[in-house]
Parts: structure tokens; sequence; C-alpha cells
């Protein structure tokens, strides 16, 4: 927890601190190495292959799966926020072998306060354990042939073994099941299911609510692997029939098609929803004014029961609530009609400056049409996205999200678990092991969706962004490979979501392109559908398709923790004609990606070079012969798209000191005043004097003018086209935390910019806005489309909502000084902690002093004797 809180009081210090970026290029050139590399290209040795998973990727001749098919009939007690069941599994043993015992998973127990999880995730995301959870099994019994027998059965917290009498039969043999259970609904149910009050009435957002079976494979066998909480699921594919008793006031949202809808629903919404079928706009089935009215139920008395069907599914899903507005649309999925809706209470209504959750069905039409064309059609008649306290999961045909995502944000959120329908919905991967299987690919896919909805930024520009965040975390101590199982991973949002999404990125942008790459996408989708893909599935089935050896990627990206450093290592013009040179690009690290280099010559063109990672086979450098003209400037990865750890050894200029894109600036003290249009004002003069030295890629320049200087200014050397500035003038920054973005605005001297950035290692703020009125703000944008650089420090996943105030001022006395401070109180709900931060009044406005109650009576005291260089640290 200590951790936790000197990771909250960073936090602290970077929401008031200034938000300074540092540019700066040097040349670095260095003798190439004779070296061999064969360590980065070895082959990976992948399982070999069988009967059952071919070479080239493809599920063999003999592949089987076995298969769970469930009946349940479920009844909720809101009185006692208590869940009952009865169900029968017909489970299906396709398998070569003879099965002399069942694994069920019993994943309410989990929330057990002695549990497993409960050791291995105190007071962090995955939470909500309290006395009294857990199922309650009233009866477990193995039907055979119109037999019953009460079975020996072990219970080992979230896992029960069942042993069998007489061993179920290899290919094709059955048996049934049947269970009698209930528990208490958890309210927090580990951020996947659990209760949320709202005005209206109450959310019931209910998975992992049913006993559910393990998978047997032909790789592990039984895979009887705890529920921990991190790590999610694998699942076999069945049909679900299930009837769900709710009281008559609830309206339910489900995994399934209705089977019932004259029995519970009214005439009227029966009426509305075969409009929404036809209809590109929203139409209400129960809007706003008519939630908590007796007229949108049935008539009568009494309970009413939901039934439902669902085929070639591996989970079923539900939600439950007397508050829920109900809307819905028709999206289009290769031909078939989907219907996309949306339930959520009043307080997902937005506003008109942050629309809600009336947009969220256009979110899903969106996201069911544009992963139709860019993987394949979407294979469910419904997509239905829920509000409550959930911030994010994915189950089949419904998803959960947070009630208080807005805009952009609740896109986000609504298009990522809506993208799990693909992977691993319908390819049914590992979670459990392979988190990136899931979140990765999905991760990746979601860069594409939201640049088609925005219209705004490419993929090139994607991919750097992306890029730029994950290499925040290469070679740190704490990296770990992205084959690490799900609930041994330290940072999950970088390791399973950003690396895997920024790799498959550079595979499709940069080393395949993607003609190649989206074939073989597709290819691996249509080959694992409703099977069980492992991670040597996916890799053979992309070189199989492409054509490529990939193995030196899988093997520095996924299996290790490689870093890349490509560097000009020298260019050599001195013993050559004028109008040639040798330019040696140079690899410092053990990720070998192609390298893109641009040319600049003489007369202002350029040239683009590719240098492919055969090149790096047997040496660390390549040398590239210019004879096209004089070189004014060589640039290693110009556009930025790779996880380049030191860009400083990234250019090599001819340009000497006193020069600034030809303009003369005698001594280098001095230029004429230059006009800079900043973003939505008229362009306003400062008087630019110099600072850099020969050799760097940016100019970086201090500027006297209008406004609180002096400023600092970087300008592109060749071009002096803007590229950051800190302005030292107060600004009012209003942001909002999203699990992986910052978004906002902030309005200085006039001025009005825009704040948006990715962040490593998602922050878990549940889409809380902070008002920030002291921020001194760097990175000013300076032309359109340039946005403020923002970095976040890295959270433990305890931090899941944080609210803070500013109460008064007080003068505090520090080793570093006396200072005038803001006093500030805070709580972080899911930490467990809350207390009091004092920030210096005057720019930088860093935390002095943090005070804070762990819980537990425990109290953290921590004062800085220094208040400088806390902005300055990486992400």
């Amino acid at each position: 927890m200590m951790h936790s809180i000197r990771r909250l009081a960073f936090l602290l210090a970077l929401m008031v601190a200034g938000l300074a970026v540092h540019a700066g290029f040097a040349q670095n050139a260095s003798e190439a190495s004779s070296i061999h590399n064969l360590e980065p290209f070895e082959p990976v040795d992948f399982p070999d292959p069988s009967r059952y998973r071919t070479a080239d990727g493809r599920p063999g001749p003999s592949y089987w799966q076995n298969e769970a098919d469930y009946q349940i009939d479920v009844r909720l007690d809101t009185v006692r926020n208590r869940l009952s069941g009865t169900q029968t599994i017909t489970y299906t043993n396709n398998s070569p072998q003879a099965l002399d015992r069942l694994w069920v998973q019993l994943e309410q127990n989990y929330f057990r306060p002695d549990s497993r999880g409960a050791k291995a995730n105190p007071g962090e995301r995955f939470s909500g354990f309290f006395e009294g959870a857990g199922y309650t099994l009233s009866s477990v019994r193995i039907r055979r042939n119109g037999e019953a027998v009460a079975p020996d059965t072990l219970v080992d917290g979230t896992r029960m073994k069942v042993a069998l009498r007489e061993p179920l039969a290899a290919n094709g043999g059955t048996l049934q099941l049947e269970l009698k259970w209930s528990f208490q609904i958890p309210k927090d149910g580990a951020d996947r299911h659990g209760i949320t009050d709202v005005q209206q009435g109450t959310i019931y957002q209910l998975a992992q609510w049913y006993p559910r079976m393990y998978v047997y494979d032909d790789v592990h066998g039984w895979n009887p692997m705890p529920f921990l909480g991190q790590g999610e699921f694998y699942l076999e594919y069945g049909t679900f029939n299930v009837n769900i008793t709710v009281p008559r006031n609830m309206i339910v949202a489900a995994t399934g098609r209705l089977q019932n809808p004259g029995k519970v629903l009214t005439e009227t919404q029966r009426e509305r929803l075969q409009k929404a079928r036809k209809s590109r706009e929203t139409v209400m089935i129960v809007d706003s004014t008519e939630v908590g009215d007796p007229s949108t139920r049935p008539d009568g008395s009494g309970p009413l029961t939901w039934r439902y069907k669902a085929e070639n599914v591996r989970d079923f899903a539900w939600a439950a609530s007397s508050a829920f507005i109900w809307d819905a649309a028709r999206a289009e999925a290769g031909g078939e009609t989907v219907l996309a809706q949306s339930y959520y209470p009043r307080e997902g209504l937005g506003t008109e400056q942050k629309p809600g959750w009336e947009n969220s069905t256009e979110f899903v039409q969106h996201s069911v049409e544009f992963y139709s064309d860019f993987v394949a059609p979407y294979p469910y008649p419904n997509a239905i996205n829920v509000a409550g306290g959930v911030l994010g999961m994915e189950y089949p045909q419904i998803v959960f999200c947070d009630m208080t995502r807005r805009g952009q944000s609740l896109f986000g959120v609504t298009d990522h678990e809506l993208g799990h329908t693909w992977f691993p919905m319908v390819v049914g991967s590992d979670e459990r092991r392979w988190a990136w299987m899931d979140e990765g690919l999905n991760q990746f896919m979601n860069q594409y969706s939201e640049l088609d909805y925005y219209g705004e930024g490419t993929p090139t520009g994607a991919l750097s962004g992306l890029s730029g965040i994950t290499v925040r975390g290469m070679g740190k101590p704490d990296a770990q490979p992205i084959m690490t199982y799900a609930d041994r991973v330290s940072s999950y949002g970088r390791t399973a979501y950003l690396k895997p999404a920024n790799g498959l990125m550079l595979l499709r942008e940069h080393v395949l392109g993607p003609r190649r790459f989206d074939a073989a996408l597709k290819a691996y989708f249509d080959r694992w559908a409703y099977k069980h893909p492992k991670p040597a599935d996916f890799f053979r089935t992309i070189e199989d398709v492409t054509g490529e050896d990939l193995d030196w990627f899988w093997r520095s990206w996924f299996y290790e923790t490689d870093v890349a450093d490509p560097a000009v290592a020298s260019v050599d013009t001195a013993s050559t004609a004028r109008d040639t040179a040798a330019v040696t690009i140079e690899q410092n690290g053990e990720l070998m990606l192609p390298v893109p280099v641009r040319l600049t010559f003489e007369d202002g063109t350029t040239q683009r070079r590719h240098v492919p990672e055969e090149a790096f086979y047997t040496q660390d450098a390549s040398t590239l012969r210019v004879t096209e003209g004089p070189l004014r400037r060589v640039t290693v990865d110009p556009s930025g798209i790779l996880p380049d750890t030191s860009r400083a050894n990234n250019a090599w200029n001819r340009t000497g000191e006193g020069e600034v894109a030809g303009l003369s600036a005698a001594d280098g003290t001095e230029l004429e005043p230059v006009r800079l249009s900043y973003e939505g004002t008229p362009a306003v003069s400062r008087t630019l004097r110099p600072t850099s030295t020969d050799g760097n890629d940016t100019w970086t320049i201090i500027t006297e003018g209008a406004g609180g200087g002096p400023d600092s200014l970087i300008v592109d050397r060749e071009t002096l086209r803007p590229k950051s500035q800190v302005i030292n003038s107060e600004a009012d920054v209003r942001l909002m935390y999203t699990d992986s973005l910052v978004t906002g605005t902030a309005r200085t001297s006039g001025r009005s910019i825009p704040i948006r950035a990715s962040i490593d290692d998602p922050v878990l703020f549940e889409g809380y806005s902070f008002h920030h009125p002291l921020t001194t703000l760097g990175a000013m944008p300076l032309r359109p489309g340039f946005v403020a650089s923002f970095d976040v420090f890295e959270l433990p996943r305890s931090v899941k909502t944080m609210r803070y105030r500013v109460t008064g001022t007080e003068t505090v006395e520090t080793p570093a000084g006396r200072f005038e401070t803001y006093v500030v109180n805070f709580r972080v709900r899911g930490g467990g902690a809350s207390g009091t931060a004092y920030l210096r009044r005057k720019a930088p406005h860093h935390v002095i002093r943090l005070t804070a109650d762990q819980g537990g009576g425990e109290t953290f005291t921590q004062q800085l004797t220094s208040i400088s260089g806390l902005s300055d640290r990486g992400g």
C-alpha cells in the first residue's frame, strides 16, 4: 500500500505541475560492430505440429473440442440481493481420451475473504470480497441413461472436481451434470459484475454467475487454473437456454434471442423493436419519461420470467433494472441485420457539450459494422451495451460499460468491449494464460475503428502514438514479456493491451503492409472461429499467409523484452565525391526492426530508403550508398513510428552553428521578430534567440514578448516549424481521465488548447473529470492538429476512483524551504486511501507534503525534501 500512496503522490504532483516537453537530438556516431546477430534471429521453438494443430497454423484433420450445453433457471431476489438457480449441463466428450473426472468453475467463491484471489489482490481493482460470499451448493448430481447419482466432489476455492464412477467415453460420450445453487450477489464483483444503485432503481449486472465447465483440450488436458481476478476466461462453446425470473417492474438485457417477447414486453415495445430493426436512426423502446411507469410492463402481478436462447456461445451474461432507458437501431453485418441496443439509467444521459449514453447505440452500430468489414461479419442477432458500475467488460452479444462515460470516452470503452466479440467470443483463446490474444488483438483493431469513426488522424499517427507509449516501459527492470501468464503480469495495461497492439500495428503498417497482414488476420479468424487457438497457431498462420519468417519479431516482441535503438552511426562524405556519401545505419538494441531512413539533399529534395531486417542478420550495421547528390541531412525513422529507446542518435545534419534553416543569426544571439500563429488567436510577434548547438535535430529558442515569459520554443531545425512550447503563464485545465486516455482543454492567455494523450498502464478513474485552475501549461500547440504532450505516471491497479478538492491555503515549512500551499483533500476508492496533500501555490505546483490514511488506521506521511524534477519523470 505504501507503494500505492507514493504513486498517488506522484500523480498529484503531475496534475498540478507544468506539462513541460523536453526535446533535443544530438549526433551520435559510433563504430560499426562486426559481431554476429544469431541470437535475435534464432528460430522460435514452437510446439511440434500434430494431427490436431498443423505446421501452417490451421486446426489439424483430427482437431476436436468438447461441448457444454446449459439449461438454467435462475431467480433474482432483489430484497436480499441473492441469486438462486438450478441448471443442467450436458457435457460431450469429443476427445480421444475417456475422462474419469470433470472440473467445474465456481467463480463466486473468489469473493470469500479467505480466497486465493483475496490474497493475490488485496484492495485492488479486482475486489469485492465480503463475509457470506460464494456458492451454496445444495445439490450436485450426475445423470446418465436416465439414472442420477451423487458423485464425490472436492471444492477447492473457485474449482470443483467431480469424480466419475464410470469414465465418460471418448469420441462423443455424454452426461448431464445437475446443480442447485445460490449466492449473495457482490456489490462490486471484481469490476466485472455487481449492483449499482441509481436514482430510479438498482442496476444488476450479472456475470460469472453460474457454475460452468473448465476446458479440456489437446494441449494441456484439463485447464483448472483458479480464478484470481486479473486473468480472464477460457470456456467451452455450446447452446444456452436460460430462464430469468425477476420482479415485474424490471427490464432485462441478456445474451441470446428473447424467446417470449409476448409475455414480458408490451405491444408498444414490440412494435418499437420492429421499427428499430428497420431504422438507422435510434428508436426509443423505453424513453426517459416512461421509466418507472407501470404501463411499460405487461398487465398482471408477480414476477416475470424472461426466456433466452443463445447458440454457439461460450458464456452468458445479463442485466436487470427498473431504471433502464432502452433504445435500439439496425446495424448491418455481411448482409445480415443486427439489432444494436443500449440500456442505461437517467444518470447516463449527457449534455449538448458532453453527450452521453443517448449516443451509445450509434457507437454500437459503428463497432458492429466496422469490425464486420475489418475482420468478419458479426455473427449474432443482438449487440447490447448496458450502463452501470462496471468500468468495461465483454460477454457474448452484451457488454457492460461505465454509466459515467461521456463522448469519446464512452465511444472508446464501447468500441473496445464490442471488439471482443471477434476475440475472444468467437475466436476462443485462453485468456487466463495469454491475455494478449484477446486484449492486444482487440486494442490493435480499436486504433483503426476510432480513426474511422472520428475521421481524424492516420494509421501512421496512431502507430507513432502507441510506440511512444510502449517505449516508456521498454528496458525497465520490471518489464515482462507479453507471453507472461495473465495473473503474473504486473503492468497489465502495458503488457496485455498496449505493447501487443503496438506490435501488431508495426507488422501491419511497417513490416508486412496492410494487404498481407489483413489477409492473414482474416485467415486466422476463419480458421479458429469457435475453436481454441494457442499462440503458436496465431504466429504460424500469420507466417503462412504472408509468406514471411517472423521468428525474429515473435522472439523479441512477444517472448523477450528486447529494445530497439536504430541510429545514424556515421555519414562519410570526406573520402568520396561531394555528391556521394556512405551512410551507416546501426542497431544498438536487440530488436532488429526494419529501419526507415529519410535523406535530405542540399537542394531540399528528399528520398526514402528502407533498411530491412535481413541487413542485420550478421552484423549490427548496414551501409547505404548515396549517389543522388550532396547530403544535407539523414534522419532515421522520420515519422516516429518505431519504439525507439533513444532518439538522440537518429539524425545527422550538415547545418552549422549560427544558421537556422538558412536564416542568418549573427553570432547566434538574436534573430528578427518572427510571427508565430497560435491556435485560436491572431498571430503575435516574439524575438527569437537560438540556444541550440550544431548537430541537434531541433533548435530550442528563448522567446520574449507578450505574456508571462520568457518562454521556451522548440522548432524543427530545417523548417522552423514549431514542435512544442512551454508557456510560463497560468492555465485553466479541465481533464477527463478514462482507462487509457486523457482528454481535455486548457485555456490560457485567450487561447483554447486541446489535450489528448494515451496512458501507459491505464489509470482507472471511472471517467471522473478534474479541474486544474493552478496548472502551468507546457507543450502548447502552435498549429491546428498539434495537441499537448501529457505524461501520466504509472498507477497501481488499486486506484479505482480518485476525487479531490481544494479547501484552503496554508504555509508549510519543509527542509526545502517555506511554501505557501493549497490544501487539497482527496479520497481514493478501491485503493483505500484518503488524506491531505499540500500543493505549492506558485509554479511549479508540486506536492510539498502528503498525508494519507491507508485504511486500517495506518497513516503514511511523505514530505518531499526537494520540489524539483517531479514533472520530468518519464511515464
